[in-house]
């Protein structure tokens, strides 16, 4: 009898071992954040054309799009294309610059969403969109 209830007395401390390093092991264990990025709702974000012009692009090269826009000449291995340069007024009042490539169909004073990501893009916005 004796023999049966130190069995059973291993068995329960085995079993409190094996549930405190469980523990121990979960409190260590990394969380995902509890909404991934991509599930986050983003609002849109709008603004009204303010002016455009006609600029010429630098495609490939470290200076990207900037140089060709102020005219410089292209380095070797890199091209120019035509493209638009829109000044924005972001409906919280910011002013911004976004170049696009050539063809575009916005104007002056219409009313566009603004879309960010790995470069800023501008879209019409639709007619049922809130102003």
């Amino acid at each position: 009898m004796a023999h049966s209830q130190t069995k059973k007395r291993q068995s329960r401390a085995g079993g409190v071992v094996v549930v405190a390093l469980l523990t121990v092991l979960s409190a260590c264990a990394t969380h995902p954040p509890a909404t991934p990025m991509a599930a986050t709702p983003t609002p849109m974000l709008t603004g009204t054309i303010l002016s455009s012009r006609l600029v010429m692009l630098q495609i490939a090269g470290a200076e990207g799009g900037v140089l060709g826009a102020l005219g410089a000449p292209a380095s070797a291995g890199e091209t120019l294309a035509p493209a638009t340069e829109f000044i924005v007024r972001e409906t919280g009042g910011t002013i911004i610059s976004v170049m696009q490539p050539q063809p575009t169909s916005l104007h002056p004073g219409e009313r566009v969403e603004i879309l960010r990501g790995l470069t800023t893009r501008l879209a019409p916005l639709p007619a049922n969109a809130a102003t």
